[in-house]
């Protein structure tokens, strides 16, 4: 049995940021989600997949986030040739924060494309116009810290005249603004205020046609420096507003007389959130308390006018503060064969400082329990040193003793050992870990068990597997990055002696440097900054050193790769065949698919997807162990589909592009790639790709076709063995063993770990893509036999307890289980997963309970028999 030394380590200091605010788009596809420390993040309903990140900056401060429509006036031309075939996308992403800053920004290039004052403080919502007019610009409210309700619009284009811009005030109110709605037909906006009052202006006439005072009528205290804020407000289709205030009210107000209709007080705190349904039946509330309430529309006899509304149900999925909540929609299906739409349910989102998104269904609500949209929130980036190729050394004895550390026998012979050496001479032993936390970078250096080194296993472990460490993890360096601009990518050279970082605007290279004068172990380490390379390699989307460590691969926001030789410290080529090259008349065509669609009052109403929006043209990029070959996956994107996804592989002798692969067998006949999750290449060559639904294809990146493996799931119409399909989560992580020869492959989800060995062919357990198939040989219908049964659950009991909760040492592989892959569930959220060398894994994890320790205390609840 081929075993895996699984070095378990906790010592990163994760910890994920709160959701402040979430804007859903038009028809409710794609969501925008702001966090507490200014990033910005576009998650797809289709597949809940994370389709853009923005970071942000330090005294952001995002209070809420809005979609709007920029407003082009007949413009015929947007920007250069590249834009205009790509597609404009149809809503750009407005945040606002309490710095007093409203800002646009760009998807496809992760930068702020304009700002402009709010002119009134801070900004503590957004509200976009909803049912814009035919030739009329969206119009978008925020209401500002003093007390004015201020209108903006966009304009499209990038020339003078473009951007953000104030188009009118309302008259200023008593109190700070906190919450807006708009009425569906945009004629009328509410505003909630902090002295407890609703404002509801005509947007016509800029008059304030109607106000109302929350609560009993009474001030809120006795002071007048008391306050009564509102702070959700939300226009049902039927006219209802509906209000949450800081006394924990929900409440119901008349659309023409601003009378109350009803009043709940569910909440123990502040009410934070509202998100109604579609139809206006149901309203889900939510706040400090950190409860979900639901309540629901109740009509009064069949002859009786009047509905009243009831408190239904509520759930407490958070452990913490809920801070906002959105209404979305998700692919349910597809419906009738006859006309084949698709059919899509709603979505109830939450989110609040335990910076968890959950994703509810919103017609189940109480019978359904919610699911988590991402497992592990911002996760932190982390790069380690090695991962070059290894060179099969001779064999030799071990002390006259065998594997398991015993005197050999007769029968056992002389039994002879291989060990495995790195061609990267120079690479640290034990490796480097280099953790990006966006604000800083810390460098590790990872523990090593006794009698351990880097080509070989250590022999001395307990009785339980675990291995006694003969030294621990050190902290070697934190260095505190210069700007207020948290990083997009960072990088460590397989030797240790180099770290690249970037933003969105600049690119920085780093040496690592020994400080014998620090500690005095000569252990410490610093960086020095190094003047940036030659061709104008401003900025990074993604960075990967070859493993050779003499060229660094900087791929940008656009897509273009540049490969920058690290010796002579200059660019040897910007690659870009990856990318379409638009000619004059696709140019030509794009410009009239524009002026139809402005001229297309139905185009504006229909749902808009995440790849319509924009997002960085390259998600994943790769080198082989031996350095010749670079994968690049690009991504689908612009509103008529102009850019399509792909697979291509670079050959880094020649600088060419090698071949593009086809699409799986997954994806259907004459279909596009479908949007690839994780990527890694083999010692041999083999590059390994992560799909939607835990599907993994392996492609020979010579000659561009299906491996074996893969050719094997194929014939039996499969997507994955049934064990990865079960995974809890989606992979976001693949790993290679450096083994010469070897085709073992690691497998990551934000709450499992799985070993695959794509040289065996896959075993499908009689299950195929999820479905059971009957096996004939027993006279069970098809039912495994008692044996089977227990053969089974002894297997899969024994691959778990390989893995080892917290041994600390799993098995890698066994002829028991032929080629069905080993899935260990995890208990804490999985950072990072990846072999440093061959048959040893670096696990690491973060306790979720000391992610909660730094979140501030929530509400104190008393509970029973405490």
């Amino acid at each position: 049995i081929t075993m895996l030394e699984l070095h378990r380590s906790r010592f990163v200091e994760w910890q994920p940021a709160a959701v402040v605010a979430l804007a859903v788009t038009p028809g409710g596809l794609t969501v925008a989600l702001a966090r507490e420390n200014g990033d910005l993040e576009i998650y797809d309903t289709a597949d809940w997949r994370c389709t853009a990140r923005v970071p942000g900056h330090d005294g952001a401060a995002i209070s809420s986030v809005a979609w709007c429509a920029p407003f082009d006036g007949g413009l015929d031309d947007d920007g250069g040739d590249e834009t205009c075939v790509a597609g404009t996308p149809p809503y750009r992403l407005l945040s606002a924060g309490l710095d007093g800053q409203i800002t646009e920004w760009d998807l496809s290039t992760l930068r702020a494309r304009g700002a402009t004052d709010s002119h009134g403080g801070s900004v503590w919502a957004l509200a976009a116009e909803p049912n814009v007019g035919k030739d009329k610009p969206q119009r978008v409210a925020a209401a500002c810290d003093d007390g004015c309700v201020r209108l903006l619009t966009l304009t499209a284009g990038d020339g003078v005249g473009s951007g953000l811009h104030h188009r009118r005030s309302f008259n200023r109110v008593e109190g700070r603004l906190l919450s807006l709605s708009w009425l569906h037909d945009g004629k009328t906006v509410a505003a909630g205020s902090s002295r407890g009052c609703i404002h509801v202006f005509d947007c016509a006439t800029f008059t304030e046609l109607t106000r109302v005072t929350v609560g009993d009528g009474d001030r809120p205290g006795k002071r007048d420096t008391d306050e009564r804020c509102v702070w959700a407000l939300s226009y049902l289709p039927c006219g209802t507003l509906v209000s949450g205030t800081s006394d924990g009210d929900v409440t119901f107000w008349d659309k023409k007389f601003g009378t109350k209709i009803a009043s709940h007080r569910q909440h123990a705190a502040d009410v934070l959130a509202l998100a109604a349904s579609p139809c206006g039946t149901c309203v889900f509330a939510s706040g400090v308390d950190s409860q979900i309430a639901v309540f629901e529309k109740v009509t009064n006899g069949d002859d009786s006018k009047e509905d009243t509304w009831t408190f239904t149900g509520t759930k407490r999925p958070h452990t913490h503060d809920v801070r906002a909540l959105a209404m979305a929609a998700a692919p349910s299906g597809v419906g009738d064969a006859a006309d084949g739409k698709n059919w899509y349910s709603s979505v109830l989102l939450s989110g609040g400082n335990d910076a968890q998104l959950l994703a509810f269904n919103a017609l189940k609500f109480r019978k359904r329990h919610p699911v988590r949209v991402v497992s592990t929130p911002q996760r932190t980036p982390i790069a380690m040193t090695g991962g070059g190729a290894w060179t099969a050394g001779a064999s030799s004895g071990k002390n006259g003793k065998n594997v398991k550390g015993k005197k050999r026998t007769a029968d056992e012979g002389d039994t002879k050992i291989k060990t495995n050496t790195p061609q990267n001479a120079s690479a640290p032993n034990p490796p480097l870990l280099l953790c990006d936390h966006a604000r800083w970078l810390d460098l590790w250096r990872l523990g090593s068990g006794v009698g351990a080194d880097l080509a070989g296993k250590t022999n001395q472990k307990r009785h339980d597997g675990t291995v006694k460490l003969a030294c621990a993890p050190k902290h070697l360096l934190r260095a505190k990055l210069g700007g207020k601009r948290r990083t997009a990518c960072a990088a460590v050279s397989p030797d240790g002696k180099l770290v690249a970082a970037s933003d969105t605007h600049a690119l920085r290279l780093f040496e690592v440097r020994s400080d014998l004068d620090g500690a005095g172990d000569g252990e410490g380490m610093t960086l020095r900054k190094l003047e940036s390379p030659l061709g104008h390699v401003t900025c990074a989307h993604l960075l990967v050193f070859t493993p050779d460590g003499k060229v660094l691969v900087a791929v940008s926001v656009t897509g273009a790769v540049h490969v920058i030789d690290l010796e002579s410290w200059e660019v040897m080529q910007s690659l870009r065949q990856h990318l379409p090259q638009p000619s004059p008349a696709a140019v030509a065509l794009a410009k009239a698919q524009r002026r139809e669609r402005r001229e297309d009052t139905s185009y504006s109403q229909q749902p808009v997807r995440a790849a319509d929006l924009g997002s960085p043209a390259v998600s994943h990029a790769v080198a082989s162990a031996d350095g010749q070959w670079l994968a690049v996956v690009t991504t689908s994107a612009g509103a008529a589909g102009r850019r399509e996804a792909g697979v291509h592989v670079y050959n880094l002798d020649s600088l060419k592009l090698h071949v593009s692969l086809p699409p799986p067998a997954v994806a259907g006949a004459g279909a596009s790639w479908p949007p690839v999750h994780a990527v890694a290449f083999s010692p041999t060559g083999v590059l390994a790709l992560a799909l939607g639904n835990n599907a993994v294809v392996a492609y020979d990146a010579e000659s561009g076709k299906l491996s074996p493996w893969s050719v094997a799931l194929a014939a039996a119409k499969a997507t994955a063995p049934p064990a990865l399909l079960a995974m809890p989560g989606q992979i976001c992580g693949l790993s290679f063993d450096p083994t010469p020869g070897s085709a073992v492959l690691l497998c990551q989800t934000s709450a499992a770990i799985a070993r695959v060995d794509l040289a065996v062919a896959p075993s499908l357990g009689g299950e195929l893509n999820g479905t059971r198939v009957p096996s004939a040989g027993n006279g069970n219908g098809g039912a495994p036999s008692p044996k089977r049964r227990r053969t089974k659950n002894k297997a899969t009991t024994n691959g778990d307890n390989d893995f080892g909760g917290s041994n600390g040492k799993a098995a890698a592989g066994g002829s028991h289980s032929g080629g069905a892959p080993k899935v260990a569930a995890l208990d804490d959220p999985c950072l990072f997963l990846g072999y440093f060398a061959p048959g040893r894994a670096l696990l690491v994890e973060r306790p979720w309970k000391e992610v909660l320790k730094q979140i501030p205390e929530p509400l104190y609840r008393h509970r029973f028999g405490t």
